[in-house]
């Protein structure tokens, strides 16, 4: 808690399975790569995550160490409103940015002093060993409290702002999960290997904060029924829950 706290992210090294890791990557290396959505440049691919009961990673959803440091953040009363993979292929670095941004205006935050604890929070797991020949995820620890910023049309981070801050590459083996605020300044990085680097994104916030909804088919509804978060928003035709 106080490292993500103080860092704006925690890392918890391989703790999912090599075998989770390999049929999610699996199941994923079936999609369709035609008209992709992505993140800044093609090549920061986004990839939805299978919504069927029979590939549902339930070892990552429902991970009892993961959400046993979000319930420390949000309480027992949070949700998960984005489930989806980055799949890197793209030579080219992503600009600095944050996921979202601080939810009062800065005046008010440099007022009070601090932006306060985390509105949302991400957690990242990487399906196979990543490093910065294909693409590790790097990030400007503390960086989710500043309050001296500037943010362009999309989100990012003005260059003047980036001078002499100290950036870490989150070098680590497959199976690790790095959980982080969505303030946190990141960025995807290039990969200069020939194959695709999966990083898996579920997102969760307080159930107060509205953010989306997700679509699982009717084999998931009691599966989800396990789920150690809230699942208003999860739905599928025609069942609610």
């Amino acid at each position: 808690m106080e490292q993500l706290f103080k860092d704006g992210y925690v890392i918890l090294p391989s703790l999912i399975s090599q075998l989770t890791c390999d049929k999610l990557k699996q199941h994923l290396e079936t999609k369709d790569r035609d008209d992709l959505p992505f993140n800044y440049y093609q090549g920061h691919n986004i990839l939805y995550l299978p919504n069927d009961a029979e590939n549902f990673p339930k070892e990552i959803v429902f991970n009892k160490e993961i959400h046993d440091i979000i319930k420390q953040v949000f309480g027992s009363s949070y949700y998960m409103y984005s489930y989806n993979c980055n799949a890197n292929t793209s030579k080219q670095d992503q600009p600095y940015h944050m996921d979202c941004n601080h939810f009062h205006p800065l005046e008010a935050i440099k007022k009070f002093g601090s932006p306060g604890p985390p509105i949302q929070l991400i957690v990242n797991t990487y399906l196979q060993d990543t490093n910065e020949e294909n693409g590790s995820l790097e990030v400007i620890p503390g960086s989710h409290l500043f309050t001296d910023l500037e943010l362009g049309e999309d989100g990012e981070i003005d260059e003047k702002y980036l001078r002499n801050k100290k950036m870490v590459r989150l070098n680590l083996p497959k199976g690790s999960v790095i959980i982080r605020d969505k303030r946190l300044w990141h960025r995807g990085t290039k990969n200069e290997t020939n194959k695709v680097r999966y990083m898996i994104g579920t997102s969760y916030s307080q159930n107060w904060y509205k953010l989306g909804k997700i679509e699982f088919k009717e084999d998931c509804t009691e599966l989800l029924m396990e789920a150690p978060f809230d699942t208003w928003n999860l739905y599928s035709n025609p069942v609610i829950w």
